[in-house]
């Protein structure tokens, strides 16, 4: 039988007709187990050979390419049952991330009440009859062998009508190794066996409780449910507001509206630091699935970014070093949560990168750090006055010019909205703007998806009545020509979005409506910060006068998978692009990559 492609789980080998493994009754004294490896690929075909028809088998090769595969993408979690050298008994077993994986192996369609999850997937089972009665503890054996994490994970196997009743009279039994017969289901099929039955297995006793890690008198646990999440919500924002450089993008409003709308393929993975009852760090991350190589891995980022979250960071009192420590302690133990971790747009220097690192460095992984963008803000306390004559005399004879140009055309005038329910008024003349900009053709903006479009109204009408969520445009005559939007919270207000009619845009309408908001900005109480967030248009540094500096951190696992896609990411490319600055070819090849990305609509840009 093949280990991925036609396997049947047999809990005891030889209950069909067939050869013996042995001629004598094992004495036990040498029965052990280990991890199976490709290289015993060859003694499993022989167990094969002693256990099913021709037709069932898999062979040699099959089995050294499927566990090989599994050894390269770090998911095989397969033991071997051995009497001295002998094999008298395998369970193979891989990690999947996603359970509705398993039926294509046997062409079967995944039913529609199923969802996903991981799981781990018994490939086969399959015991000599000599030493069937070394089955359970084998299993037991195996299950031992494994992480707190892998433990946590349903079992899923497919198997015989016979072996299935099986494993439901031996629940009891296989109870007290840990885990929990949660029913069978059968499909039918074309070919032999015609019939197959999807037995699962889920954790009991304490293999169901949460992952902990406990320095300096904390404790830590991962919440992984949305039930679990929504319980934080009376200390989230208390520790958003006492944390450094913390942003209104991970309120616990927003994060959830951004979650409902943006969270495909992933899950809630928030580390949470206790000091008795007390809630003293939460770090908002999630897993999503992704392909590294075209293989399917767990990826570890925090909630939201980089699509509409900047700077994440942990929510912490302060620079709690103690508590962030906890969290990256308990990341590295749980070994088999995650599989790569991505921590993007962290200030340098910062808090979360220091301690991430060193840990990281102490741990054994592959690791990587590369520049983010730099964040542009200006400070709009002072009078405008003081900060327009600031500027080169150039720049404002500039801006003069622009606005008399485009004040030729007709009554030029500046609009905010940011009362209830008027900024339902501004949101639709931004849209209006919109879709007269280059973003559509370009799949960019508000609206380039319904999912970006749902996201947005959600904002508007959680934080519109608020007062929070700020809408300007520039109108020429009666006809917007320019709008923007954004979010202000405790006197920091992040730009989010800007958009301006193509037909307009030798009047510099953008630019234009940037400098009516930032003149607006100085002259408002309850403005302190303009934060015009990461990206690279000029305009941004023409009114910013300071700057954020940020960092990516990139994190793998040891393992062959891993350390190709790192070799290529982080050695062979910066080599090439050495090599390429050598030969001054870089620069030409980066605008041209620049022109097609911004073509295929992959770039944002403005003005």
């Amino acid at each position: 039988m093949s280990a991925k492609d036609v396997s049947i789980t047999t809990p005891v080998a030889g209950s069909a007709a067939g050869p013996e493994a042995h001629s004598a009754e094992p004495t036990g004294e040498g029965v052990h187990s280990r991890p199976i490896t490709r290289g015993d690929a060859q003694a499993i075909a022989r167990l094969e050979t002693l256990t099913y028809p021709a037709e069932l088998r898999a062979g040699r090769a099959q089995l050294r390419a499927d566990i090989g595969d599994a050894e390269w993408e770090d998911s095989n979690l397969s033991f071997g049952l051995f009497d001295g050298r002998e094999l008298v008994g395998v369970i193979l077993v891989y990690y999947e991330t996603d359970c509705r994986g398993v039926f294509g192996y046997f062409g079967i369609d995944t039913p529609s009440d199923v969802t996903a999850e991981e799981c781990l997937y018994v490939a086969d089972f399959i015991v000599a009859r000599l030493y069937s009665r070394y089955a359970l503890r084998f299993a037991h054996e195996w299950r031992a062998s494994l992480s707190a994490s892998y433990r946590a994970l349903p079992v899923y196997g497919f198997s015989t009508a016979a072996m299935a009743e099986q494993w439901s009279r031996r629940r009891r039994a296989i109870r007290r190794g840990g885990i929990r017969y949660s029913g069978k289901r059968r499909f039918a099929l074309r070919e032999p066996p015609h019939e197959v039955f999807l037995v699962r297995f889920t954790a009991s006793g304490s293999d169901d409780g949460p992952l902990r890690y406990a320095p300096h008198g904390l404790h830590v646990e991962t919440v992984g449910t949305l039930g679990g999440w929504d319980a934080l919500r009376a200390d989230w924002d208390r520790l958003l507001r006492s944390t450094p450089d913390w942003t209104a993008f991970q309120c616990f409003d927003l994060q959830k509206i951004w979650w409902r709308h943006h969270s495909q393929n992933g899950w809630p993975a928030l580390i949470v630091v206790y000091e008795g009852g007390r809630v003293r760090a939460i770090a908002p991350f999630w897993i999503r699935a992704t392909s590294y190589l075209g293989r399917v891995r767990r990826l570890l980022k925090f909630i939201g970014e980089h699509t509409e979250v900047d700077r994440p960071t942990i929510l912490r009192e302060g620079e709690d070093r103690v508590a962030v420590e906890a969290v990256f302690q308990h990341l590295f133990h749980q070994d088999r949560v995650w599989d790569s971790m991505l921590l993007y747009e962290q200030p340098r220097g910062g808090l979360v990168l220091s301690v991430a690192t060193r840990i990281a460095a102490a741990s054994g992984v592959l690791m990587s750090t590369v520049p983010g963008p730099t964040s542009p803000w200006t400070d709009v306390r002072r009078p405008w006055r003081d900060f327009i004559a600031g500027k080169p005399a150039s720049f404002r004879k500039n801006l003069r010019r622009k606005r008399e140009k485009l004040a030729a055309l007709g009554e030029v005038k500046f609009v905010t909205y940011d009362t209830w329910p008027e900024v339902i008024e501004g949101f639709d003349q931004y849209r209006q703007v919109e879709q007269r900009s280059w973003k559509p053709e370009r799949g960019l903006g508000v609206a380039r998806t319904q999912k970006d479009l749902d996201y947005h109204t959600a904002l508007l009408f959680e934080f519109g009545p608020r007062r929070r969520l700020h809408f300007r445009v520039l109108t020429v005559g009666s006809k917007p020509i320019a709008a923007t939007f954004g979010l202000l919270d405790s006197g920091h207000f992040l730009s989010l979005h800007i958009a301006h009619d193509r037909d307009y845009s030798k009047f510099s309408p953008g630019v234009l409506l940037t400098a009516y908001e930032i003149e607006e900005a100085h002259n408002r109480a309850d403005y302190e910060e303009y934060d015009f967030l990461g990206g690279f248009l000029e305009n941004k540094t023409d009114w910013a006068e300071n700057a954020r500096e940020t960092q990516h951190l990139y994190v793998y696992r040891r393992n062959a998978l891993f350390m190709a896609h790192f070799g290529w990411h982080f050695v062979l490319v910066p080599v090439a692009k050495k090599v390429l600055d050598r030969l001054g070819w870089r620069q030409p090849l980066v605008k041209a990559k620049a022109y097609v990305l911004t073509r295929l609509g992959r770039v944002n840009q403005d003005d």
